[in-house]
């Protein structure tokens, strides 16, 4: 009898073994009238310097620190086949920065986007945005810098079914704000497991991300000022497929940037900026 156990345990073993590996369908589809609650976490640095000729101004190097977080509830307000319309509602926050010493911080006030989205996971088309003021929420919810600590930012879904191991990739533009040029980011991403988080079926992914950026003008540096930029980050991220949701994730986005500053004290000046954050996000039940 015992024999007999072991003989079809290892058969089983077997059997399960030539089973071919589960695949899903992932989309970005959330039921019409539900609201989901998130909350992003950041903390970082950022340094800055420029070459020394003796002479100038921007020589010493400079090191900031910053930290915060950003509450934000998303509803999908209707849908087509291709598209879901969501609004994106930013519920509270606060920032800190820390220079030479000092600390500032700032709350970050109310406000919307309203944006379609396609099943993919991607921005179609920003249908309206609302805020008590201008800010680094609005920034941050509309594509400008703050905007690249937004995780759905990078979540792209692939074309077709894919099982654990499988990668795709795509091509995203981060809209252009005040100040900042429109973003092109070229992302990879891995299914790494299909598990459980929280009782919720989850895609485990991860992305990681790269872009060059730059500016002719500078605003407010000089009419020959430039700058060239790259952006990079690598996110590891858990998403309901049943219910289109993302469940968490964390990771780290730098950018490291170049600029030429012309003005009539500084002719020329090469300043360099490195910019790291560690970002979280969670789900506010």
């Amino acid at each position: 009898m015992r024999r007999m156990h072991v003989i079809g345990l290892a058969l089983c073993a077997v059997f399960v073994a030539g089973l071919p590996a589960r695949a899903v369908t992932l989309r970005y589809a959330p039921k019409v009238g539900d609201t989901v609650k998130h909350k992003v976490s950041l903390a970082g640095r950022t340094s800055s310097g420029a070459e020394d000729t003796g002479d100038n101004p921007l020589a010493e190097a400079m090191r900031m620190e910053v930290s915060g977080t950003i509450q934000y509830a998303e509803k999908a307000l209707s849908e087509t086949t291709d598209t879901v319309r969501i609004e994106t509602q930013v519920t509270g926050g606060k920032f800190t920065w820390g220079i030479g010493g000092q600390s500032q911080n700032q709350q970050m006030p109310k406000g919307k986007v309203v944006a379609d989205m396609d099943r993919r996971g991607r921005l179609v088309k920003t249908i309206e945005t609302t805020f008590s003021g201008k800010s680094g929420a609005q920034d941050f919810m509309t594509g400008g810098a703050g905007g690249w600590s937004n995780f759905s930012s990078f979540a792209v879904f692939p074309e077709g079914d894919v099982k654990a191991g499988d990668t795709w990739s795509d091509e995203i533009k981060i809209p252009a704000a005040q100040g900042v040029p429109e973003v092109n980011l070229t992302l990879s991403s891995r299914l790494l497991d299909l598990t459980t988080v929280d009782n919720r079926k989850c895609a485990k992914i991860r992305t990681t991300f790269k872009g060059p950026f730059n500016l002719d003008t500078i605003p407010g540096a000089g009419d020959s000022s430039s700058m060239e930029a790259t952006l990079q980050g690598d996110l590891v991220w858990y998403y309901d497929y049943e219910n289109s949701v993302y469940v968490s994730g964390e990771g780290q986005v730098g950018m490291n940037m170049n600029i030429n500053v012309s003005g009539p004290e500084i002719a020329g000046m090469p300043v360099s900026i490195k910019m790291l954050m560690n970002i979280k996000l969670s789900l506010i039940k």
